[in-house]
């Protein structure tokens, strides 16, 4: 399950943030250029020229005036309109495209009317080099393409070199040698390196950086929402029962924000005097939010059936959660594992039913300890038509107190990798009653022997729930 980021999500916002760069770039591309070439023209305007330089000057303010105003036309249309990203792309392939006609085309013409012998030619034909690495880099600098998108324009200004060196190759007073045009060729190869260079470093750094700030994001909200969400999810878990003479206390400790193990009491507030009580300790399977929606639908399944019948017995508890997963549930391969517990203060009984969940302990007030295993499998795994657990009681005295915890403090791994055990679970609680320690206290000390074995540094492998039921 993906949970912090889908990504067609992250493309689209990608896709987004790059349209807005490419807008505001292009206009900054559009207005550098006419800055240059309005400095250009009017540095041509005030400077004197000889007779014979005119027809040269005039062609080359005429052609860098039109190049002003082709690219005065693009930035106002992108500055003035939001402009989809293919279309900004368009406009500045063409800019390219127009920009490196006008350059090639003022060299070339300035031959035509110099009437050179070939020299001025030959220059003009090397020049291409020089034309294309100043076209396609300068673009690249500012304009974020990626490199597929570098390229385009860099193919088409290859086609025209290879046209113009075509042309002056067969040109037949001046005509260029074909090793030479074949060496021009070459270097213009060669100029449209240093752009696409540009173009593959900054758009990958681009997506990098973007990801890390969108996933950082998106990380920021989704625990935002799971903090909320773990108000709710805890809202699920009662108040601990501090009076009558059946008292429920508990300890919970979810892997992540929110977890999949559940403490149910019935009623909420506790019995009163000589009355019974029901607890119901769940562990769904798996971890996180996944769980923790499995939970919060038990949770209505089980007020429903207490609400129809508070004095339900532990075995139709169980019959009745097993029928709700199988058909609601185990498609999705969830399942899970319950104890379910009746405490009656007036008959001085315990009953219990378990369907593949860590046994629980009873220990008596004289300090003998008793078990109270599973009598059916974990819920979702048989139909409800083959699912028949078996009830179990013992007597009950006032002092007797129930441990009940899920399997993140039985499978609590130490250092090595050895598993705390049930066993383990026992020892512990016959050390803290020999001890002296108060059974109140017992879910907060197994929680604290957990975490000292997987090390205060490591964080949880599993959600842990640890209940305690005593007679006063």
């Amino acid at each position: 399950m993906t949970a912090i980021a889908v990504p067609g999500e992250l493309d689209r916002e990608l896709e987004s943030e790059r349209a807005g760069w490419l807008r505001r770039r292009f206009v900054v591309y559009c207005a550098l250029w006419v800055v240059v070439a309005g400095a250009f023209v009017l540095g041509e305007a005030l400077s004197p020229h000889p007779p014979w330089n005119r027809a040269v000057v005039t062609w080359d303010v005429a052609t860098t005036v039109a190049g002003l105003l082709v690219a005065s036309a693009a930035g106002l249309y992108a500055w003035r309109r939001p402009v989809r990203r293919g279309r900004l792309f368009a406009l500045t392939y063409w800019l390219t495209v127009v920009g490196f006609v006008l350059t090639a085309g003022f060299w070339h013409v300035q031959v035509l009317l110099d009437g050179d012998d070939g020299t001025t030619f030959r220059d003009a034909a090397g020049g291409l080099a020089i034309a294309v690495a100043a076209r396609h880099l300068l673009p690249c600098l500012l304009i974020p393409w990626t490199l597929r998108e570098s390229l385009r324009p860099a193919a088409a200004l290859l086609a025209l070199c290879a046209a113009v060196l075509a042309y002056d190759v067969l040109q037949p007073d001046v005509a260029l040698a074909p090793r030479r045009a074949a060496l021009y060729f070459g270097l213009c190869c060669l100029a449209v390196a240093p752009g696409a260079a540009v173009a593959w470093l900054r758009s990958g750094r681009f997506r990098t950086d973007f990801s890390l700030r969108f996933l950082s994001a998106r990380y920021r909200a989704l625990h935002a929402d799971l903090v909320g969400a773990r108000r709710v999810h805890e809202s699920c878990l009662p108040e601990p029962v501090t009076s009558g003479d059946v008292r429920v206390g508990y300890a919970y400790e979810p892997m992540r924000e929110i977890g999949g193990d559940l403490l149910f009491v019935h009623p909420p507030g506790g019995a009163g005097e000589g009355c019974a009580l029901s607890a119901v300790v769940l562990d769904v399977t798996g971890h996180g939010i996944a769980a923790a929606l499995t939970v919060n639908r038990l949770v209505g399944e089980l007020e429903r059936l207490f609400g129809d019948d508070p004095a339900t017995r532990p075995a139709d508890v169980l019959v009745a959660l097993n029928r709700y997963v199988t058909r609601t549930l185990a498609r999705y391969d969830l399942y899970a594992t319950a104890l379910c517990v009746r405490v009656d203060a007036g008959a001085g009984e315990v009953e219990w039913a378990s369907g593949g969940h860590p046994p629980a302990y009873l220990r008596r007030a004289g300090g003998d300890v008793e078990t109270l295993g599973p009598t059916a499998p974990m819920l979702g795994v048989m139909g409800p038509e083959e699912f028949e657990p078996e009830p179990a009681r013992l007597a009950s005295q006032p002092g007797d107190t129930l441990l009940a915890y899920t399997d993140g403090a039985s499978e609590a791994p130490d250092g090595d990798g050895a598993q705390l055990g049930c066993r383990g679970v026992m020892r512990l609680v016959t050390e803290w009653a020999g001890a002296g320690l108060p059974p109140e206290r017992w879910p907060a000390a197994l929680l604290d022997a957990v975490r000292a074995r997987r090390g205060v540094a490591r964080p949880a492998e599993d959600d842990t729930l640890v209940a305690v039921v005593r007679r006063v």
